[in-house]
Order: C-alpha cells, then structure tokens, then sequence
C-alpha cells in the first residue's frame, strides 16, 4: 500500500500525510498515519483525531529540521490491525483523495489528507 502513497505524490496532489481512525474489534478507537507509521489508541475518535494531529505536526516540524530523510519519510505501517485496515481501505482513499477529496467518511473509517505538503 506504500506504492499507492507514492503514486498519490507522483500525480503532484499537495499532502504530508493521510490519518486514518477506525473502531477496533475490542471498541477502542484506533488511528495510524501513513506514511510515517505515527499510531494512537484511546477510548474515543475525538482523542485519537486531538493526538494525530499532534504528532503530525511535530514530525512534521522534525523531518523539516532533518531536511526530510527518507527513512523518516516513508516509514511503513508496523502494527498488523493498521495494516489490515489500509490494506481494505487504501484504494478507496486514494480515488477519492485523486478526486481531490481530502477528509473522507467510510463505512468504518475516518481519513484525512493533511494540505499542503
């Protein structure tokens, strides 16, 4: 699914970054952001959301410190539930995020493009 970030930057759509939240199986709210595999787990969708934007915005802030490496940049999803989750939802978001949509209300998921890069 890393091939479908990739892809999404080639056609020069302006984003950092996609997050993600969804409900897990035990009904704690789960969130992840790809590419930087920057997870979080709460009790609520609102806390998840509050932290991921965050994290983003402090990695954000590292990888311009850092001058962008790209081991830093295109990290890919470590934990299997995240995996899982974008491996259902990946090409979905990507035609919508194509579309330019960029926040984006699944079946069972939230994701958000974060604009500009």
């Amino acid at each position: 699914m890393q091939s479908l970030v990739n892809r999404l930057r080639e056609e020069k759509l302006k984003y950092s970054s996609i997050m993600v939240t969804y409900k897990t199986e035990s009904g704690s709210w789960r969130g992840f952001v790809v590419p930087f595999d920057v997870t979080y787990e709460a009790d609520t969708k609102e806390e998840v959301e509050t932290v991921l934007h965050e994290m983003i915005e402090s990695y954000l802030q590292a990888l311009r410190i850092y001058k962008n490496p790209n081991h830093l940049n295109q990290v890919p999803l470590s934990h299997p539930d995240d995996q899982r989750k974008w491996s259902s939802i990946g090409v979905e978001v990507f035609n919508k995020l194509s579309h330019k949509a960029s926040k984006i209300v699944g079946a069972n998921y939230y994701a958000e493009a974060q604009l500009p890069a």
